[in-house]
């Protein structure tokens, strides 16, 4: 039986994988818009109130990322599918570091790690594409200039802010660091688009 040569998975640590090095994690322009809604959000943190609050060695698997490497760069990697997932987390993580910063700067610090580059702290390690980067951005650096606008990314952090009051911060943050993915790396020579579309059509 042949083997794969161009694609590679690993059972990973959801934050730790987030968190590595320097990488930049770039949605690439044919991904949708983003669109996961609040009830989304609270199935998700229902879930990680429950992970939390189990035995030390429970996780919780919230499925495949797909992701490639980006020829131009040794250290981006192109989010081929998991977008929603990963960006709903990054948004539920900014809402915690942001409950948190001024009075607990050490989880502030851990929190922080998995948003910013450590190479650069004014680049969030998630990239969404050029059309949105700027209200993603804004929301997890803390640089919005309009209360009034909406976007789904103020909506979700909305959201997340609402719920999780800073007594609670280490329980939500307990119950990430026990996520799991596969994550699926393709190699150089594959076509990231074409799989994409493929992944997605009907």
């Amino acid at each position: 039986m042949s083997t794969a040569t161009n694609v590679e998975a690993t059972a990973v640590n959801t934050i730790e994988w987030l968190a590595a090095g320097s990488t930049t994690i770039v949605v690439p322009v044919y991904q949708r818009q983003y669109r996961w809604d609040i009830g989304g959000c609270e199935r998700l943190l229902s879930d990680i109130r429950s992970v939390a609050d189990a035995d030390e060695s429970h996780r919780h698997f919230i499925g495949s990322i797909l992701s490639a490497q980006d020829g131009a760069t040794d250290d981006d990697l192109i989010l081929i599918d998991g977008q929603q997932r990963i960006t709903t987390l990054t948004l539920l993580i900014a809402a915690l570091h942001h409950s948190v910063r001024g009075t607990d700067p050490q989880l502030a610090a851990e929190l922080e790690r998995v948003l910013v580059r450590a190479d650069d702290p004014s680049r969030t390690k998630l990239r969404p594409h050029d059309a949105w980067a700027g209200l993603y951005e804004s929301v997890v650096l803390d640089r919005r200039d309009d209360a009034d606008r909406e976007s789904r990314f103020d909506d979700n952090y909305a959201f997340f802010r609402s719920q999780v009051h800073a007594d609670e911060v280490a329980r939500i943050w307990r119950g990430l660091q026990r996520l799991e993915h596969v994550s699926i790396t393709l190699g150089a020579q594959a076509n990231a688009q074409q799989i994409f579309e493929s992944l997605n059509s009907t």
